[in-house]
């Protein structure tokens, strides 16, 4: 989620994370964990978390985007890179 990586422990029930808290083994942290951190749940269970690769399709702006497989991703970044 961040740069510091804090170490974390999570509840999962049913496949899904419910609860993120520190790591008790973690002598640095406890059981205590950032805002950041503690929005994690909500991060990762977000119905319009972005999961796959979008490509925009429309105006900068306009929210018109289009999912394309990662290999398609991957192509168009390195024939942009190839160009510089």
């Amino acid at each position: 989620m961040c740069s510091y990586r804090c170490p974390i422990q999570a509840q999962v029930i049913n496949n899904k994370t419910v609860f993120i808290q520190g790591n008790p083994n973690a002598p640095q942290q406890g059981t205590r964990v950032c805002a950041r951190g503690g929005s994690g749940v909500s991060l990762v269970n977000d119905p319009h978390r972005i999961v796959k690769p979008m490509k925009r399709t429309g105006p900068r702006g306009s929210g018109e985007w289009q999912v394309i497989s990662w290999e398609q991703a991957y192509k168009e970044i390195a024939e942009k890179n190839d160009g510089n």
